[in-house]
C-alpha cells in the first residue's frame, strides 16, 4: 500500500511517502498549493492519504475526493 502523509501549513506542508509493502519512504517539503498538491497526487496515485484538520484540508479534502483517493483526517488534539 502507498501512503503519502502530509503535515498541512498555511505556507509550506511536508510531505511523506510511504510504501507499506518495501518499507521505503521520502519526504518533501513543498509549498501549501493546490495545483502543486494535484499534479503530487496524479503522479504518485496513493492508495490512502493521511492528513491532519486544518485549515487547508477542506479544500484538500475536496481535491483528494475529486481525485477519488482514500482520506483520513486526523485530529491533532485528539487521541
Amino acid at each position: 500500500m502507498k501512503i503519502t502523509a502530509i503535515d498541512l501549513g498555511k505556507f509550506n506542508s511536508m510531505f511523506c511517502f510511504y510504501d507499506t509493502i518495501t518499507n521505503e519512504y521520502s519526504t518533501a517539503l513543498t509549498a501549501t498549493n493546490r495545483g502543486y498538491f494535484e499534479s503530487v497526487f496524479k503522479s504518485q496515485q496513493p492508495d490512502l492519504v493521511v492528513v491532519e484538520a486544518c485549515g487547508p484540508s477542506g479544500w484538500g479534502s475536496d481535491l483528494w475526493g475529486k481525485l477519488n483517493f482514500k482520506i483520513i483526517v486526523c485530529s491533532t488534539h485528539e487521541v
